[in-house]
């Protein structure tokens, strides 16, 4: 199971958790409220037998979700409710002898029972959070370092149709055509620095290096379209680059905080680029 997967799933048993605690927080108030009938009631009787019924069903259920824990290695949690089941059976049974003041008793055991395996959950869940987040910082970096290897190429293949327009004073036919290509490599890679962004869906430098990057990767992306393999867009290309090395190096920062992108302006094509 991926962690991503294992994430959902504890945010489920996190809220199947939940549920069965508001369950039982209604049984509790129910039975309260019958602790302060009088005898002679006549509702009195037949709501004891709705609260048996009801408690009965919920320990059914918690007994389904401690034995899910279980086969799941949730085994803290899994101890939890089923802690939280015994004690919900034992309500039971006080309500049958009519020993409400014992009932109300245990179901207060089982809602704390219940509260402890949400805390174990939530303490696994934190921990897979924490694992599907690396999982995907590594995906993205991966993905990253390739799209900068394609972001070098483009831009070199910038500088050299730049070079010829500037030798011969116009583009061949067959070079006009790489202009396009290139510019249409050049929005393919923007695209996927955006979508990389998207997929990533943290906040803060590392995102905010990819956004900026696809900003200036779609600029040149734009400039090449019209034809423009000038050193303006060569700098909007380097600053994109500069982003993407910088996302990749905070992925080993301790710190990523520490050189905000704020802190790149437009690169500059070196002298011969």
């Amino acid at each position: 199971m991926s962690a991503q997967s294992e994430v959902e799933e504890l945010r489920k048993e996190f809220d199947d958790l939940q549920y069965l605690q508001n369950r039982q927080e209604e049984m509790l108030k129910r039975t309260e409220e019958l602790a302060a009938t009088p005898t002679a009631d006549p509702l009195r009787a037949a709501e004891l037998e709705e609260l048996k019924k009801l408690q009965q069903e919920i320990a059914q259920q918690t007994s389904q979700l401690a034995q899910k824990l279980r086969r799941e290695q949730k085994q803290n949690a899994s101890r939890s409710a089923q802690r939280a089941n015994q004690q919900m059976n034992e309500a039971r049974e006080t309500l049958e002898d009519e020993n409400i003041a014992e009932s109300i008793e245990r179901e207060r055991e089982a809602l704390d029972e219940l509260q402890q395996a949400q805390e174990e959950v939530q303490q696994e869940l934190d921990s897979a959070e924490q694992r599907a987040q690396q999982q995907a910082l590594t995906a993205a970096g991966l993905l990253v370092a390739s799209l900068l290897e394609r972001a070098k190429a483009t831009r070199d293949e910038t500088v050299r149709l730049e070079e010829l327009r500037i030798t011969a004073g116009k583009w061949t036919r067959s070079q006009l055509k790489s202009v396009q290509q290139a510019a249409e490599a050049q929005k393919q890679i923007a695209e996927s620095v955006r979508e990389a962004g998207k997929d990533l869906g943290s906040e803060g430098v590392m995102d905010l290096c990819l956004d900026l990057a696809n900003e200036h990767f779609g600029s040149a992306a734009s400039r090449l379209a019209e034809r423009d393999t000038g050193a303006t867009t060569q700098s909007q290309q380097l600053s994109g680059e500069a982003l993407l090395q910088q996302f990749l190096t905070s992925l080993d920062s301790p710190d990523p905080a520490s050189q905000p992108p704020a802190q790149i302006g437009e690169q500059q094509p070196q002298q011969g680029e």
